[in-house]
């Protein structure tokens, strides 16, 4: 309601009209036999103390709900630290820099996800 009030005067403040549609993204649906497998395997490469498993839904919209709806997933998310902890831009920010030090252990992570799966599904 507010986003339609809101657009609505702005297009009618420039002379215009405007037009509200929305679709709504499934959540992201997580296979919990998958989701034990993964954490296992990160705890193999991270410390299991940096492991966070959301339990509530999170607003982020995902493309890949898409896929959950169709077949088993897991998501997860791989958190980078800041090259100087004084600015600290959003991710989706053209002034983010991460530092590249830390990249390893995403791929890794997934590497040993896979060849566990592997290992328990081939």
């Amino acid at each position: 309601q507010r986003i339609t009030t809101i657009c609505t005067s702005v297009a009618e403040s420039m002379g215009g009209t405007c037009e509200i549609t929305s679709k709504t993204i499934p959540e992201v649906k997580i296979d919990k036999n998958l989701l034990t497998l993964l954490r296992k395997s990160a705890a193999e490469i991270i410390p299991e103390e940096q492991i966070y498993t959301f339990t509530e839904p999170t607003m982020g919209g995902e493309d890949f709900s898409f896929f959950s709806m169709e077949i088993p997933t897991v998501h997860f998310r791989h958190s980078q630290r800041f090259c100087d902890d004084r600015i600290q831009y959003p991710t989706h920010n053209a002034n983010f820099i991460s530092c590249e030090d830390g990249y390893w252990s995403g791929s890794a992570i997934l590497v040993k996800f896979a060849m566990d799966w592997l290992n328990e599904n081939a």
